[in-house]
């Protein structure tokens, strides 16, 4: 954890050294403004080999260069391994100009961090607030397969601009390019009919019994899983029928902090009533884990929606002098929250997904 957590507080450091009045108002093109993303993209870009599915017998997408190497033709390749066209054409290019896993790995967590970070410093209200919450969610060590489904995350969030201000060509052009580089990004396609519906009680009232109902009949989630064509990119089914516990307590907690500011948080802003929305389906997926392939990898997909809506929350209660202490005691508990999944995976977890010792590209391991 000390490579990553160096990272995370540089990066908070230089986005606080910014003394910006109102991260609202920022002009995204200033290249200063980026500045603080260089830290964690140095630590992300210079690390050799992420994830299991790269170690061993957990190789369940072998490195696709290596089978080149060896002899085999790409078609004889695609035949074997899966892989969606984007993350294939960038295999072949890297392949094709005598590159190797390295550099493949470096490509895709630049595109992760960036256009991540292009949607903090767009929707946030407190950008190093958002950028220690995605440390903290442990998104940020890539606990995804090959950091394929972090690229196309971090694009499909990005291109949520585009469906909150109604311009579906461009939103669905994002949303293409995402799925060129992981499948689960087609769930964003829903999410443009969901961009300004505000939650009601009745809403929540139907999402809880829909999620009661299909606890009762978890035929119906089952089949889903065996006869959609996708569904193995939700994850493989090491974890099915187990409750996620800790990713359940996550999005519980922050949905009912969303709830409860709710109407403050879209009196201020209407846009955050979509990262409302999200996180309601985050904490649903979780309340019935115990149905879906394994539901973390839903549970990654949907969770940088808190690192803009925590800041909002917080930002909605009032700050005067029977409250000093409210704000700092929510964020603290929020902040504390959003940080179990990776306490779970480094420190509890004989399973986690990415958080493994941090390796540089021409050094030792570390202690990550």
């Amino acid at each position: 954890m000390i490579v990553y957590g160096v990272a995370a507080l540089l990066s908070m450091i230089l986005a606080s050294a910014l003394n910006v009045r109102s991260w609202d108002q920022i002009d995204v093109r200033r290249p200063l403004v980026y500045i603080p993303l260089l830290p964690f993209l140095a630590v992300a870009v210079l690390r050799s080999g992420v994830g299991k599915d790269t170690v061993g017998e957990w190789s369940t997408y072998p490195r696709i260069f290596e089978f080149v190497e060896s002899g085999h033709s790409y078609s004889d390749v695609f035949s074997v391994i899966r892989i969606e066209p984007l993350y294939y054409a960038l295999n072949w290019a890297v392949t094709w100009c005598g590159g190797d896993a390295f550099v493949i790995y470096a490509i895709m967590s630049a595109i992760f961090l960036i256009f991540m970070y292009r949607f903090i410093i767009e929707k946030s209200t407190n950008v190093p607030l958002s950028l220690l919450l995605l440390f903290a969610s442990d998104l940020y060590m890539f606990a995804l397969t090959g950091i394929r489904q972090a690229a196309a995350c971090g694009i499909a969030f990005y291109a949520l601009k585009y469906a909150q201000s109604r311009q579906p060509s461009k939103y669905f052009a994002w949303i293409a390019v995402a799925t060129g580089f992981h499948f689960t990004a087609l769930v964003f396609v829903l999410l443009y009919f969901f961009t300004r519906r505000r939650v009601t009680p009745a809403g929540v009232t139907i999402l809880i019994l829909t999620g009661i109902a299909l606890a009762l009949s978890p035929g119906i989630v089952r089949e889903f899983n065996s006869i959609y064509y996708g569904a193995v990119y939700f994850g493989s089914k090491w974890d099915y029928s187990n409750f996620n516990l800790v990713p359940t307590l996550i999005t519980t907690f922050v949905a009912l902090a969303a709830l409860i500011q709710s109407r403050k948080i879209v009196d201020r802003d209407p846009s955050m009533q979509l990262f409302i929305n999200i996180t309601l389906v985050n904490c649903f997926l979780m309340a019935i884990s115990s149905l879906l392939i394994t539901p973390i990898r839903l549970y990654y997909l949907f969770i940088p929606a808190a690192f803009v809506l925590v800041p909002a929350i917080l930002e909605s209660i009032p700050y005067g002098r029977q409250r000093e202490l409210v704000r700092p005691a929510v964020g603290a508990i929020l902040i504390a929250i959003l940080s179990l999944q990776m306490v779970y995976e480094v420190s509890i977890s004989n399973d986690a997904y990415g958080t493994w010792s941090y390796q540089w590209v021409f050094g030792k391991e570390t202690n990550a």
